[in-house]
């Protein structure tokens, strides 16, 4: 009786131990989840040569990733203009079966105009002050302060290896470092750990659902130390740098995917079935052709063929949403560059009546309507009524995120009339 129980003691520890080591091995047999975190340049990538939107899709290539994380908020994703390499990524993803996912994070409120508002005030003033000082005494700031002085004015000098090297991102650690400790989790600071750290839990429900899998994540370069140190000691992670991968692939990718102009290609970023992605998609394409650089501010610089294109758009756009307030402003911008001011000015109307209703969150329609309506009757010779939509214009462009760029939008008109082509 005592050998049989001796025995079956026996046979359960040897169970005990084979299901032990099948979990053991079956851990150390699991394939770790690679994440590559790449930290782009956004709109400075357009003159670079030295890290251009062409590397982008080079280094997606190279990598050879089944995931891609793009900075675009959820709420977004697929339905509004984005960041030029990030709808590029998403547009390769869907071309070539990668899942793509956002992982952009941000409130509602305009930190960017509350910063501008806080930097003003007393108390931050002096804070600053601490901030700076702290710089000043750090070595490793100082140092990269004279390696590299004016980064951003220089910007185009630095390729992909240096925006994603140890050099850069110690130093954005050590700025934020001292961010942190002066300001706290602040709009002064753009709420650096809260807007990480959503940003961070967006990126582990992708991981989650493709563990094991090559996951790359395109982010702004200020947020790449933080997601690089978030992954470092993980042990289901390995965390890839650029380095490893180098050097770049040059790829026979069809040309399209370099051009996010390209009317077809972008339908294919956008969700139509989506009225706000038709919005989106269309909106895109009028910025092309009206809104480029300089054009809202000297529009005697806007080709005439660009004219032409963009009726023909405009017309396509009201066939798929004819109530959408953009494509109405739109409307109104062609025909003051068609030289038809009463008839732009009736498409500002509905407009500003829809601005007054609450019905408009776009910034950039609310800081330039009342320019551009005024500026139609400083055309027809209403003097009086044209001042007054100036000053409705700049109080309101005052609570958008282009607040600082009141006076250039604004400039003099107010005493000065507006002529076309000056």
């Amino acid at each position: 009786m005592k050998t049989s129980i001796k025995m079956v003691f026996i046979l359960l520890i040897g169970i005990g131990i084979f299901i032990t080591g099948c979990v053991l091995n079956k851990e150390v047999g699991k394939k770790k989840t690679e994440i590559l975190i790449i930290g782009t340049l956004h709109h400075n990538h357009q003159n670079n040569i030295n890290y251009s939107y062409k590397n982008i899709i080079q280094i997606l290539a190279t990598y050879d990733i089944d995931v891609i994380c793009v900075e675009i908020r959820p709420e977004d994703f697929r339905k509004k203009p984005y960041l030029i390499e990030m709808m590029m990524a998403t547009i390769y993803g869907m071309k070539y079966n990668k899942k793509v996912y956002p992982i952009d994070w941000y409130s509602g409120e305009n930190t960017r105009a509350l910063r501008e508002k806080l930097s003003k005030e007393p108390e931050y003033i002096e804070k600053q002050k601490i901030a700076d000082s702290l710089e000043l005494n750090n070595n490793l700031i100082q140092k990269f302060n004279k390696t590299y002085r004016n980064i951003w004015e220089n910007v185009k000098e630095y390729d992909y290896k240096f925006w994603n090297g140890d050099e850069y991102n110690n130093y954005i650690r050590e700025s934020y470092k001292i961010s942190m400790q002066v300001f706290g989790d602040n709009p002064f600071n753009l709420y650096y750990m809260t807007r990480n750290q959503n940003m961070l839990n967006l990126i582990n429900k992708a991981i989650d659902k493709n563990i094991g899998r090559k996951i790359i994540v395109l982010t702004g370069v200020e947020h790449k130390h933080f997601f690089d140190d978030s992954f470092l000691n993980r042990s289901d992670i390995s965390l890839r740098k650029l380095d490893d991968i180098l050097p770049l692939k040059k790829t026979d990718l069809d040309s399209e995917i370099f051009d996010i102009t390209s009317m077809e290609d972008l339908k294919t970023y956008y969700d139509f079935g989506n009225t706000e992605a038709v919005n989106g998609y269309y909106s895109s394409i009028i910025t092309t052709f009206l809104h480029g650089p300089n054009m809202d501010f000297k529009p005697n610089i806007i080709p005439k063929e660009n004219i032409q294109k963009a009726k023909i758009i405009l017309n396509e756009w009201r066939q798929k949403n004819p109530e959408s307030i953009r494509l109405q402003f739109e409307y109104g911008w062609y025909y003051f560059l068609s030289s038809s001011y009463k008839v732009a000015i009736k498409y500002y109307n509905i407009v500003e009546d829809n601005l007054k209703k609450e019905n408009i969150d776009d910034d950039f329609v609310k800081c330039i309507l009342y320019r551009n309506l005024g500026w139609c009757y400083d055309m027809i010779g209403e003097r009086p009524k044209a001042i007054d939509c100036y000053n409705e214009g700049e109080k309101l462009t005052d609570k958008t995120k282009f607040a600082r760029m009141k006076h250039k939008i604004y400039q003099d008109y107010k005493t000065n009339p507006y002529i076309k082509g000056e």
